[in-house]
């Protein structure tokens, strides 16, 4: 069974690495809005050790996000091998001895290559999308107007990720 603790903790920690990393746009618009127009030394130099610390955090943060990835990932490995090795050694024998010990093998590593391609656009597209949700989190924080104008552009970027998934040589089924 898949651990929820790993699916919590890479929502999480890929959520809050997102917000943070959005901390830097947002303090470049204080700096240019306040502190440069003023010779404000003191809180220019408070806002860039503040900037150090959230770049460590959200450096923290994806490796938590990262190790949590790599968990979810070899819990599923070990489960869907040990399920097709189990099923494959369910067979006849007298069909195991008709293909060679190579070709057995490599039947069952394509599996683990198909397991391994899902995993990472599922867990891709978890992660792109909190990174979605906290840009809109600071599209909502500057102004709800320019919300609206964002509808087509997101629509369009849905699009380009269908067809990025799919391909552009796949006709879509």
């Amino acid at each position: 069974m898949l651990c929820r603790v790993d699916l919590v903790t890479l929502i999480i920690a890929g959520l809050a690495a997102s917000l943070l990393g959005l901390a830097m746009p947002i303090a470049m618009g204080v700096l240019m809005d306040n502190f440069i127009p003023n010779p404000l030394q003191s809180p220019t130099v408070l806002l860039g050790f503040v900037l150090a610390m959230l770049t460590l955090c959200n450096g923290l943060l994806h490796g938590a996000s990262d190790l949590a990835r790599l968990r979810i990932d070899g819990k599923l490995s070990k489960q869907l091998l040990a399920g097709v090795i189990d099923r494959m050694l369910r067979l006849p024998s007298r069909l195991l001895r008709s293909y060679p010990s190579a070709d057995v093998s490599l039947r069952i590593l394509s599996i683990e290559q198909m397991r391994r391609a899902i995993t990472s656009v599922g867990l891709d597209a978890v992660i792109g999308g909190l990174f979605g949700v906290s840009n809109l989190i600071v599209l909502l924080f500057y102004d709800v107007s320019m919300l609206r104008s964002r509808r087509a552009s997101i629509f369009f970027e849905c699009f380009l990720a269908g067809y990025g998934i799919r391909g552009p040589h796949e006709p879509a089924s």
